[in-house]
């Protein structure tokens, strides 16, 4: 499906080692720095390629952190989740959608369905901090 040379595979090694080292940093407290960072850069996109951009990279990295530190996102929200029946059923129509889709463009799809979601996953980590 990727055809990676070993360039790309060494900055793939390099972009996921530096997205574990983020996750770290922002599972041990700093969240709400990470958090200031990604709403400053969200229109920059200072790093992308056909598979994503740095922008979604510290949006998946930041909003896990946060899921995985359940108890200060349920503090201040009540366990209150918003438009979660709309998503779920916009999410479910891509699915269904995707189902239909010739198999040349199951990578590009996929790769949009990706964006889709973090940008969700920024939506609730804007609504929880």
């Amino acid at each position: 499906m990727f055809n990676l040379s070993s360039s790309h595979l060494f900055q793939l090694l390099a972009a996921g080692g530096c997205g574990i080292l983020l996750f770290i940093c922002a599972f041990a407290g700093f969240q709400k720095f990470f958090y200031k960072i990604l709403i400053i850069i969200i229109p920059f996109q200072f790093i992308s390629s056909k598979y994503g951009s740095i922008n979604m990279v510290l949006t998946y990295v930041v909003g896990a952190s946060m899921l995985l530190r359940q108890p200060v996102v349920n503090k201040k929200t009540g366990g209150n989740w918003p438009l979660i029946l709309p998503f779920f059923f916009i999410i479910v129509s891509f699915f269904i959608s995707l189902s239909q889709t010739p198999e040349v463009f199951l990578s590009k799809n996929l790769s949009y369905f990706i964006s889709f979601f973090s940008n969700i996953v920024l939506f609730y980590m804007s609504y929880k901090f």
